[in-house]
């Protein structure tokens, strides 16, 4: 025979127990999906600042041989190096967005690479007196699909005395 006690929670009870877990549970889950999403956007803005710093120096050790650099321009920059002619610039068709180096020899091969992996939204060059370069560049972290990260860094490097 069941007594009274024994008889478990009515839907009333139960309703209630869910209704106040709810009320506690709403805002430790939204904080935890605004933690998850903050996380998120600054190792997007972490891994441009590693991208950022990865051009500069390959900017940087190409730059730093060169013994002639013969023109800059907002996109581009042409520098010589043991008699070869190079070019850094933005890539197109397969290599868009990407950080290119374009060496011609003294017999007229040319080879074409890649220097960096980063994704590069924009970049200026800007030569002081050809004295210094100026390098502005956006820097795309396409992890997400619906907002891509972006970010702005500018640094000098020192021309090698011509």
């Amino acid at each position: 025979m069941l007594k009274l006690n024994d008889r478990g929670f009515t839907l009333v009870e139960l309703l209630v127990g869910m209704a106040i877990m709810l009320i506690i549970l709403a805002p430790i889950f939204g904080t935890l999906t605004t933690t998850i999403k903050t996380f998120q956007i600054n190792m997007a803005q972490q891994r441009n600042i590693s991208s950022e710093r990865e051009i500069f120096n390959a900017l940087s050790n190409e730059i730093r041989y060169a013994t002639n650099v013969t023109r800059v321009s907002s996109t581009e920059i042409e520098f010589t190096v043991d008699n070869r002619n190079c070019r850094i610039f933005i890539g197109t068709g397969d290599n868009a967005n990407a950080l290119m180096v374009e060496r011609i020899d003294t017999d007229g091969n040319t080879t074409t690479k890649n220097l960096t992996s980063a994704v590069i939204k924009n970049i200026t060059f800007e030569s002081v007196a050809n004295k210094t370069l100026t390098v502005s560049i956006e820097v795309i972290d396409r992890a997400f699909s619906n907002s891509p990260i972006i970010t702005f860094n500018e640094f000098t490097i020192s021309l090698p005395n011509m």
